[in-house]
């Protein structure tokens, strides 16, 4: 039995969904924009970083109480760690928007986006749209 088969029995018996590794998904993507270690957040909670990457990576469900803390953490509602959920909110599924929103790439633009003055921020934007104007006049 390979290791990838030995963790989906394991969370077929610990009952971890596809529900789990979104809401592991979420919570990467916040503390990635909140330029948070693995290890930080585990101080922050009482855990090892091991265990912030189980969570992470939907091996280990996470507690009700578990995801409020984790709220208070990133100062976010309960329901930002559903998104991408089919069901819990609009989208039926990770978009393109979703899937580059969970990099540690769009993580890091994301928070350096959030840093940069208004005017700064109107000068990325206008250069990313010349240059995916640039790509599409391209190809």
């Amino acid at each position: 039995m390979t290791e990838e088969q030995y963790v989906e029995d394991q969370n077929s018996i610990r009952g971890c969904s596809d529900i789990d590794k979104q809401v592991g998904l979420n919570i990467r993507r916040l503390r990635l924009a909140a330029n948070m270690s693995q290890e930080k957040l585990g101080e922050r909670l009482g855990l090892t970083f091991q265990q912030v990457q189980k969570y992470e990576k939907g091996v280990n469900r996470i507690s009700a109480g578990r995801l409020f803390e984790l709220a208070q953490i990133f100062c976010v509602k309960i329901a930002e760690f559903y998104l991408g959920v089919e069901g819990a909110d609009d989208d039926a599924g990770p978009s393109a928007f979703n899937e580059v929103l969970y990099s540690r790439e769009g993580a890091e633009i994301v928070h350096a986006f959030a840093q940069a003055t208004p005017q700064h921020r109107s000068a990325i934007l206008s250069l990313t749209r010349n240059l995916n104007a640039a790509t599409a006049q391209a190809a």
